[in-house]
């Protein structure tokens, strides 16, 4: 009786803590502890309009210290990656455990599989998901010809990653799982 409640798309956080106060007592009410359910709150961010500080409580108490936030590469330029960066050390400096969920795109794959595991590394991420560039209706045009990388090369960077995941484990290094 485990529910995930998955708060994505656009930015969840937009919606405020009032909303999602309201919606953790909803599975408080109808799924309780009492009756077997475990209820995980988890979010995925883009972090960049978020005041951390704020949403500390809720996602200490609710979400259980636990955030997830998008990381592309520089595929939306330096100056995103610089703020997208300073959020994530600031989630764990504040005692949040970070996971990053990926679309592997061309700025990816140029930085290297390597390069960006431990970048993440060093960033203190704990959790990492890894998800093929897909055609649909937000990159449709120029953004999926210019990003969109063959099933090859997403294979072949997936290789990549978790070969150099598990050489940097055997050498005890702290890695996203």
């Amino acid at each position: 009786k485990t529910i995930v409640a998955y708060y994505y798309g656009g930015e969840p956080t937009s919606m405020g803590i009032p909303y999602f106060e309201a919606m953790a007592s909803l599975f408080d009410r109808y799924m309780p502890e009492e009756k077997g359910f475990e209820v995980k709150h988890v979010i995925l961010s883009s972090l960049l309009g978020v005041d951390i500080d704020e949403w500390l409580p809720f996602l200490t108490t609710r979400c259980g210290s636990y955030l997830q936030t998008s990381y592309d590469g520089l595929m939306r330029g330096k100056n995103y990656v610089k703020l997208w960066e300073q959020k994530v050390k600031h989630c764990v400096d504040s005692g949040l455990k970070v996971a990053t969920i990926s679309v592997v795109n061309s700025e990816l794959i140029k930085a290297g599989a390597e390069s960006t595991l431990k970048y993440l590394s060093s960033l203190g991420v704990t959790e990492s998901g890894w998800l093929p560039f897909m055609l649909n209706e937000q990159n449709d045009g120029l953004k999926y010809g210019r990003y969109a990388p063959t099933m090859t090369a997403f294979n072949d960077y997936m290789i990549q990653l978790s070969t150099i995941y598990q050489q940097l484990v055997d050498d005890g290094a702290a890695v996203p799982e």
